[in-house]
This record gives C-alpha cells, structure tokens and sequence, in this order.
C-alpha cells in the first residue's frame, strides 16, 4: 500500500475521486437539509358540516301558476327568441340567463338567447317540476313551418310572486322547412330508395379483382413457357456430336 501512495498516478487517481465523491454528498446533505420546497395544497380540516347535495322537492304547479309560466313562457319565445319586441323580454329573463348583459345592450339584439323564426308553440312536455323550478321540452313552430325542440327552464325566485325564465337551450337537429300540417295530417308513405348507379359501375371493382389476379397467373404461365423452351434446348445441346478440334479440316485426308 506504501509503494501504490508514492506512485503519482495512483495519488492524482485517488484525488479525482475524492473530489467527486464529496461534490456527490455536499449535493446530497444539501438537498436533505432543504427539503421540498414545493407548495402544499391540502385541504385543510375545519370544524363544520359537509355540503351533501339533496335533491328539491317535487311540486307540482297550481293552475293559477301554470297559467302564468304558459304566459310568460309564450312572450319569450316571440319576443326574445324571435328577436322582436325585446324592450318587453328584458323582464323576462333572471340574471341566471342573461349574465350582465345591460338594458341597452338587450335591446341592440347581441343578446344570449338562441334565436329562432317562432310563431308559436306546437307541442310541450313537461321535464322537471320542483318547488320554484320547472322545465319543458318546447317543440317551437317557425315561420316558414318548420318546428325546433328548446329546453326552457322557469323559476320563481324568492320572496317573488312572478315566473322569470332562467335557461333556454336548444335540444337535438331541428328545424327543417317541411310545411307542420303536411307533416302531422297527412300519413306518409315508406319510400322506395332507387340506385342512381348504373349497373356497368360493377364492372370497376371486378375489374380491378381480375387484374391483380391475372396479372401474376400471366407472370407465372411465361416464365414456365421460358422455363421448358430453355430446358428442350439444353437437351437438344446435348445430342449433338462434338465440335472438330481447332484446325481440323474435314476435306483433308491423311496421306
């Protein structure tokens, strides 16, 4: 061990070491001693009960209720909906749907309710009915005929005696241009789809079937047709006699 310290390689070897070695612990005893220095995000415990949702209570609308959602409901669609008249819809709405859009800017049209070309109500079902809370499916009549399902929600906020609509959604693809009474009076008969294809359009695919399987066939047959003339003519080579030694003269004769 005395004779491999007095080398000098094994010394600057033994150093180089050592230096690494206490680099790699300074940064290890470093990051011990710091720890995470991340944010911590845990919910903090408080002494209070938890929020648990409840569904409302089901309640079904007076007459004198339903008369007034039918009425306010039926301003709205030709008044906010078909973008007339919106003076009026303004006081319709609850802040639920019209967010911080002023009287002003209601009244410019740039309102957040999807507009449709309404004429009236066609048909209604009930969806929810809670107390304060109902919402139909209203089937809307267009003018040109043609009828577009809406959710539209109602509330009655409290300590008010009015139903203010709160929410006004479009349900499903609608609003097609068949006349209402050719589509509900008269009964429509099963179509017959006929093809717009001409019958020769077959010939496309059979015709690229055909062409990936004879062109290999074709491949196949004339490098067999090669095959067998190359080999009849190997054959023939070698019944032939000989050929004369170089310098040989068939009209010599030996003397």
């Amino acid at each position: 061990m005395a004779s491999r310290l007095r080398s000098h390689r094994f010394r600057r070897r033994l150093l180089w070491v050592g230096g690494i070695a206490a680099v790699v612990g300074i940064a290890v005893v470093g990051a011990i001693r710091v720890g995470d220095t991340g944010r911590h995000y845990d919910t903090k415990l408080v002494d209070k009960p938890a929020w648990v949702y409840k569904t409302p209570t089901e309640a079904n609308l007076t007459t004198a209720e339903r008369h007034e959602v039918m009425d306010v409901m039926s301003r709205f669609i030709k008044t906010a909906v078909a973008r007339k008249q919106l003076d009026s819809a303004y006081d319709l709405t609850l802040p639920e749907l019209r967010g911080e859009t002023t009287r002003k800017e209601w009244h410019s049209g740039n309102i957040p309710v999807v507009p449709f070309p309404a004429v009236g109500i066609y048909d209604m079902t009930l969806d929810y009915s809670y107390d304060g809370d109902v919402a139909y499916d209203v089937a809307v009549i267009g003018n040109r005929g043609g009828i577009k399902t809406f959710l539209i929600e109602m509330k009655q906020p409290p300590k008010s005696a009015h139903w203010k609509v709160a929410a006004w959604v479009p349900k499903g693809i609608g609003g097609g241009s068949t006349p209402v009474a050719e589509r509900h009076t008269e009964p429509v008969a099963p179509q017959k789809f006929r093809g717009r294809l001409s019958a020769a359009w077959l010939l496309v695919p059979f015709s690229v079937l055909a062409t990936i399987l004879l062109v290999p066939a074709a491949l196949g047959v004339r490098n067999w047709r090669e095959g067998r003339r190359a080999l009849k003519e190997y054959e023939g080579s070698r019944d032939l006699p000989p050929p004369p030694p170089s310098g040989y003269n068939s009209t010599s004769r030996p003397s």
